[in-house]
């Protein structure tokens, strides 16, 4: 892995860490926060599903996403490795992806769970909740799937 590649991935599991530690020494469970008015809310919610609490009653899937969450990333860093890209595109799109589903894993292995605390909505119409490492991997593979498609010598 490349030295930028390496600090866009410790970059975003110190993020994402530190937010989810700050949110469950200052929250209680549950509790909640406006910032922006009833746009955006700082609440403290235990995942125990997956994305967006789905599955959340079914303990046993999770614990084989977990392991399939596991296997994927050692996939990836060892397509990363053999790759040798110089594309910073691609280097930042997977830090951000390996990044954030590391930080995710480290909830669901330490907390048997993750911890989600970003709230949007308006009123009582709110998007599930999600917390640092749901948007890097996302904004990750979003960046990926363009600069792929668009640049496909980055590959």
């Amino acid at each position: 892995m490349t030295p930028f590649a390496s600090l866009i991935v410790a970059s975003v599991l110190v993020l994402d860490q530190v937010t989810k530690w700050l949110i469950r020494t200052r929250f209680l469970l549950g509790e909640s926060r406006p910032v922006l008015g009833d746009f955006f809310h700082l609440t403290y919610y235990q995942n125990t599903g997956m994305a967006f609490g789905l599955m959340q009653e079914y303990s046993a899937w999770i614990t084989a996403f977990s392991v399939v969450a596991i296997a994927v990333l050692m996939v990836l860093a060892w397509q990363w490795q053999g790759k040798r890209t110089e594309s910073r595109a691609v280097l930042l799109s997977l830090g951000l992806v390996i990044g954030g589903a590391i930080g995710n894993l480290i909830d669901r292995l330490t907390l048997f769970g993750v911890v989600d605390f970003l709230d949007f909505g308006l009123g009582v119409y709110r998007w599930p909740a999600f917390n640092v490492a749901d948007v890097c991997i996302s904004v990750g593979v979003g960046l990926l799937v363009f600069f792929t498609a668009r640049y496909p010598e980055s590959r």
